[in-house]
């Protein structure tokens, strides 16, 4: 079967100095053996995925891990989302973290090591502008009201010390209200399934709404999609992306063949 990444411009090879200069070696160990699990798991339930951002980056730059890079990062649709959750919910040995609105893919041993990979979910969003504000508003109102330690709520920086004061007192007396009206809800499954309205309306566009609201500009044209999925030579493993990947990349960095200059190579999670 042919890869997508057959040749890369800068072989991971000629940069891995990087990896002994910060100390990433095991970081990157770790990761990949996480991500052969999900790999495994993903194709024996028939769930794509790709590769995602600064990973799907070095797979195709480097072969694999960008050499500065510190974190891993994958991506479904929300039809494959869908598809994966069914999938996890039938095994004990990949479990799926919900924190902050940014679901995580980690096992038992590999969250008691700090170690997980960031699951980004390209949700289809509509076009229209009242609606796309709507749907964000949905979110804000929900990290707002439905306060818990593992919610990173809205901030509110650019307001006064004045509006400040007034919005927490209206958060807390709101929060209390709901709670009474509505009862506790599990604020991740709540945003899940009215983020999913959206895509019964097919738009053309994706984003990556509900794990990172404050980047909804970041949007992606779904033709990226259309060619499906392919392998993708990774750290001597093979791995699945998105075969048009230089195509997502480019909306998301532009010249992604482009190295960083040397003072900004370095890890920053």
């Amino acid at each position: 079967m042919s890869v997508i990444n057959d040749f890369v411009e800068y072989p991971y090879s000629k940069l891995c100095d990087y990896e002994g200069k910060y100390n990433l070696k095991d970081t990157h160990d770790a990761f990949l053996e996480l991500l052969l699990e999900f790999d495994s798991l993903c194709r024996r339930k028939g769930v794509q995925y790709s590769l995602a951002d600064g990973t799907l980056l070095g797979a195709m730059r480097h072969g694999d891990f960008v050499p500065w890079d510190d974190d891993a990062d994958v991506m479904v649709t929300r039809t494959e989302y869908k598809k994966l959750r069914n999938a996890l919910s039938e095994t004990d040995k990949i479990k799926l973290m919900k924190i902050h609105f940014l679901d995580r893919i980690t096992t038992t041993d590999m969250e008691r090591r700090g170690v997980y990979i960031d699951l980004f979910i390209n949700d289809d969003m509509p076009q229209n502008k009242v609606l796309f504000e709507w749907k964000k508003l949905e979110t804000c109102f929900l990290r707002t009201y439905f306060q818990n330690d593992k919610v990173r709520n809205v901030r509110h920086d650019h307001l006064s010390k004045f509006k400040k004061g007034i919005h927490k007192v209206a958060s807390k007396t709101s929060h209390y209200f709901l709670m009474v009206i509505i009862g506790k809800k599990d604020v991740f499954e709540l945003n899940d399934k009215l983020v999913e309205i959206g895509n019964q309306m097919p738009s053309g566009i994706y984003t990556r709404f509900t794990s990172r609201m404050f980047e909804t500009k970041r949007r992606f044209n779904k033709a990226s999609y259309d060619e499906g999925y392919a392998d993708v030579e990774f750290r001597g493993v093979k791995l699945r992306a998105i075969k048009n990947a230089d195509t997502f990349l480019r909306e998301m960095y532009g010249d992604y063949m482009k190295l960083l200059p040397e003072e900004k190579r370095k890890p920053e999670h």
